[in-house]
C-alpha cells in the first residue's frame, strides 16, 4: 500500500511528458530483458567497472522478482 502511495506521489511531482517517458523505458527494459545476460561468477563481477556491476545487481534482483512467477515470462 505504501509503494502505490509513494508512485502516486512520484507521478503528482514529475511532469506528464516526463513520466510517460520513464514508464516508456520502463516497459522497454521489461520487454528486452534477457535473463542470461545476468553474471552471477564473482570473479567476473569483481573485474567489472562500477557501473555495470550496479546494473548487473539491478539484474540479479530483476530475475529473481520473474522468478517468483511463471506469467512473467
Amino acid at each position: 500500500m505504501q509503494m502505490l502511495h509513494s508512485v502516486y506521489d512520484l507521478q503528482e511531482a514529475i511532469d506528464q511528458n516526463e513520466w510517460r517517458y520513464i514508464l516508456w523505458k520502463s516497459s522497454e527494459f521489461v520487454h528486452l530483458f534477457d535473463p542470461t545476460d545476468v553474471v552471477y561468477d564473482e570473479s567476473i563481477i569483481d573485474r567489472m567497472a562500477a557501473g555495470d556491476r550496479h546494473c548487473n545487481t539491478f539484474y540479479q534482483s530483476y530475475a529473481e522478482v520473474l522468478s517468483f512467477h511463471s506469467k512473467f515470462k
